[in-house]
C-alpha cells in the first residue's frame, strides 16, 4: 500500500467517519430496543421479563467470554497472524458453551434460580456468540464499517421481529434466534478467513496474545460479574416479577445513559492523547463535574416526570412509582458520572490501581448485595446498593485524581 493511503487512513477526517459509522450502529441497536420496549411490555408479563433479564444478565458474562478476548487481538495482529487469530476467536466459543454446561450440571446456577431451559439457552448462545463477536471486530480491521453496523443492527432488530410475531416461543428463545440470525451474517463476513492454517497456528497465537485470554479475560469477566450482580440477587431473594420490573426500569431509562456514557468516554479518551500529563487532573475534573450536574439534572427529571413516562410507556401492569424509578435509576447515574473517566489510569500508565479497585468493588458487590437481599425488602436493598455504588465510584473517582496527578511512568 502506497504512503497516501496509508496517510489517508490514519488522517482524523476518516477515522471520525470510521467512529461515527460504528457509534451510530450501536445507538441504532439501542435505539431499536428501545422503541420496541413499550409494545413488548404489553405482550409480556413483568414475570416473563424477569426470567428473560436473568438470562440477559448471563447472556452479557457470556458474550465477554465466548471468544476468551481473542476479539480484541484482532485489530492488533499481524497479518500473517490474523486469520489464525479469527479462527482462535471465533472456536472459543465452544469453550464458552462447555463452561457453562459444567456450571448447569453443577447446579450452581440454582443460586440464582436460573432453570435448567434457560442455561440450555444459553449454552446455545455462547458459540453464536463468538462468532457474531469475531464478525464485529473482523469487519473493523478490514475496513468493512458498514457490514459491522449491519451486524449491530440485524441481531435487535432480529430480536424484536422474533419475541412480538411469536411469544408463544418468549423472549430467552428470541433473542437466541437473533443471535443465530446475526453468527450466520459474521459467518459470510469471515468467509476469507476461513481456511486451513499451517501447523502450529494456534500455538502461536496463544503464545503472542496469551495475555487476552489469561489477564484481560479475568479483569472483564470481574467488571461484568459485578454489574450482573444485582439481577442475580433479585431473581434469587424477590423473584422474577421484581426482577422484571427493575430490568424494564433499567431498559427503558438506563439505555439512554449506556449510550452516553460511551460517547462521552471516546470523547474523553480523544481528549486524554492531545493533553500534557499536567493537565490530565483539571480533565478528569472538568469531565466528572459535567457528568455529575447532568446526573443532577436527570434525577430531577425522573423525579419530577419520571414515574408519568414509565406508567404511559410501559403500561398499568408494571410498577411505575417514582421512589423505585429513582431508585433503580439512581446508581446508573452515580456509574455514568464517573466511569467514562477509566481511560485516565491506561494515559497515566497505573492499570493495577483501577484493577485492585476492581477486584474490591468485586468482592464487595458480591458479598454485600446478598446480605441486604436476605434481610430487607427490596427498597432498602436498593437503597443499600446506591450506598454502595456511591462510596466505591467515590473511591475510584480519587483514584483517578491521585493517578492525573503524577507523571506518567515510563512504558
Amino acid at each position: 500500500m502506497g504512503s497516501g493511503a496509508v496517510a489517508s487512513e490514519a488522517s482524523p477526517g476518516p477515522f471520525l467517519r470510521q467512529v461515527g459509522t460504528v457509534a451510530a450502529g450501536v445507538a441504532a441497536g439501542q435505539l431499536i430496543l428501545l422503541v420496541a420496549t413499550p409494545f413488548l411490555a404489553r405482550v409480556y408479563s413483568p414475570a416473563q421479563f424477569g426470567v428473560y433479564a436473568l438470562f440477559m444478565a448471563m447472556y452479557v458474562v457470556t458474550t465477554v467470554a465466548s471468544c476468551m478476548r481473542f476479539e480484541i487481538a484482532i485489530p492488533l495482529a499481524a497479518p500473517e497472524m490474523l486469520d489464525a487469530v479469527i479462527q482462535a476467536s471465533a472456536l472459543s466459543g465452544l469453550a464458552a458453551a462447555m463452561a457453562i454446561a459444567i456450571i448447569a450440571v453443577s447446579g450452581v446456577a440454582s443460586l440464582w434460580k436460573a432453570s435448567a431451559s434457560t442455561m440450555a439457552w444459553l449454552a446455545v448462545c455462547a458459540p453464536l456468540l463468538a462468532l457474531m463477536q469475531t464478525g464485529i471486530y473482523a469487519s473493523i480491521r478490514d475496513g468493512r464499517f458498514h457490514s459491522n453496523v449491519v451486524v449491530r443492527i440485524l441481531q435487535p432488530a432480529a430480536f424484536v421481529a422474533a419475541a412480538l410475531s411469536l411469544p408463544a416461543f418468549g423472549l430467552v428463545a428470541a433473542q437466541a434466534f437473533s443471535v443465530a440470525v446475526a453468527a450466520v451474517f459474521s459467518l459470510w463476513l469471515l468467509r476469507p478467513h476461513l481456511h486451513a492454517l499451517p501447523a502450529g497456528s494456534f500455538a502461536r497465537v496463544w503464545s503472542r496474545f496469551r495475555a487476552h485470554p489469561t489477564v484481560s479475560l479475568p479483569s472483564t469477566l470481574l467488571d461484568t460479574l459485578s454489574l450482573a450482580c444485582p439481577f442475580f440477587v433479585i431473581s434469587a431473594a424477590y423473584g422474577p416479577d421484581t426482577l422484571g420490573n427493575y430490568s424494564q426500569i433499567q431498559r427503558l431509562l438506563g439505555a439512554p445513559l449506556y449510550l452516553l456514557a460511551i460517547g462521552v468516554s471516546e470523547v474523553f479518551m480523544r481528549n486524554l492523547g492531545r493533553q500534557e500529563p499536567a493537565r490530565l487532573r483539571p480533565l478528569v475534573l472538568s469531565t466528572f463535574w459535567r457528568l455529575a450536574l447532568l446526573a443532577a439534572a436527570l434525577f430531577a427529571a425522573a423525579l419530577l416526570v419520571g414515574s408519568e413516562l414509565a406508567h404511559l410507556l410501559l403500561g398499568a401492569q408494571w410498577r411505575t412509582d417514582t421512589s423505585f424509578v429513582l431508585l433503580v435509576l439512581s446508581p446508573a447515574l452515580v456509574r455514568m458520572s464517573v466511569s467514562p473517566i477509566t481511560g485516565v489510569f491506561a494515559a497515566a500508565r497505573r492499570l493495577r490501581v483501577a484493577t485492585g479497585w476492581q477486584v474490591a468493588y468485586f468482592a464487595l458487590t458480591f458479598s454485600l448485595l446478598p446480605a441486604f437481599a436476605w434481610r430487607w425488602p427490596i427498597e432498602r436493598f436498593l437503597l443499600g446498593y446506591l450506598a454502595l455504588e456511591a462510596a466505591m465510584y467515590s473511591i475510584y473517582l480519587g483514584l483517578a485524581l491521585a493517578v492525573a496527578g503524577r507523571p506518567a511512568r515510563d512504558p
